[in-house]
């Protein structure tokens, strides 16, 4: 099941975001997101995902998606990706992904998504991102 997230769901996000990036985000950061469009993969009663999209002029952005290890590879990903893009009131849906991240790359191209640039040294460390987007319907 696919719904909002919630401040009681934190905890479990922050745990899949710590399981999932080397530099995760803390905790307090999944907070200033609640409004924005927040969803989790509920299983069970278990977060079993995460992402969370914005709007910014005219395009959707999303700032974080992830699954727990355990259940990579089952869909779950890509059923967030489908509902976010369903209630994004943009054209255009863009994120940037790690270089060196090639799983995530296959993945996003798997799910429709196209590379649109590099942004040089965008993290923090110094790795590029590689920006990619997808046209909405």
């Amino acid at each position: 099941m696919i719904r909002r997230c919630t401040e009681e769901d934190i905890p479990q996000v922050a745990e899949i975001e710590n399981l999932s990036f080397s530099r995760p985000y803390p905790a307090f950061v999944f907070k200033k997101y609640l409004r924005a469009r927040f969803l989790v993969h509920e299983e069970e009663g278990k977060i079993t995902g995460y992402i969370i999209g914005v709007k910014m002029g005219s395009k959707g952005i999303i700032i974080s998606l992830a699954v727990h290890p355990e259940y990579r590879g089952k869909g779950h990903g890509k059923k967030l990706i489908e509902e976010l893009v369903r209630i994004m009131d943009a054209g255009i849906i863009e994120l940037q992904v790690r270089r060196s991240n090639t799983e995530a790359l296959k993945f996003y191209q798997s799910v429709g998504f196209e590379r649109k640039g590099i942004l040089p040294a965008y993290y923090g460390d110094g790795e590029d991102a590689v920006v990619m987007f997808m046209k909405k319907g």
